[in-house]
């Protein structure tokens, strides 16, 4: 199932590739959504760091052109980096649409 590709609206991925867009995505929105209610979000630092690197690999590639409407002023608003690889990831992503 993990080596299987498997057809999506993106493109072709594997079942591992899958996985780790599903372990990233809910990784970076439980983050998020702890921190701006004020919550500590205590994630496993080892699968964080290997869902950034997994996504970094990932985005490398990838247009980031136009990727947000810079008129939606909730693409521009991130919490305070708190240090933590996901807080980097925030901040990198952001300057690189903005």
């Amino acid at each position: 199932v993990l080596k299987r590709s498997y057809q999506g609206p993106l493109g072709a991925a594997t079942g591992a590739e899958r996985l780790h867009i599903r372990i990233a995505d809910l990784l970076a929105h439980g983050w998020y959504l702890a921190q701006i209610t004020g919550q500590f979000a205590a994630l496993p630092a080892d699968l964080s760091e290997q869902a950034l690197t997994f996504t970094r690999a990932q985005l490398s590639t990838m247009p980031r052109t136009n990727r947000f409407d810079p008129c939606n002023q909730s693409t521009t608003m991130l919490p305070p980096s708190t240090g933590s690889p996901l807080s980097s990831a925030a901040r990198s992503t952001q300057a690189d649409d903005t």
